[in-house]
């Protein structure tokens, strides 16, 4: 389920990709794991053991402030 027109998800979809892409970091793109509000960048961490955690996300909401009439 997207928020807000498919426009808008598909510019910020673009817009992180392009961001992580200029980092030069290895990225996998994972279908379905954006927020309901907006796509997201999750970064993940591999411990010592071999465990994935998840060390925190990037978002970009461009619904919100659409909603609230900013510009």
């Amino acid at each position: 389920v997207r928020a807000g027109s498919d426009e808008v998800w598909d510019r910020a979809e673009r817009d992180l990709e392009a961001a992580i892409k200029e980092t030069g970091l290895p990225y996998e793109i994972m279908p379905g794991e954006g927020a309901f509000y907006g796509p997201k960048l999750e970064f993940q961490l591999t411990d010592a053991i071999g465990r994935v955690w998840q060390c925190g996300t990037h978002q970009l909401d461009f619904v919100l402030p659409e909603r609230l009439g900013a510009e």
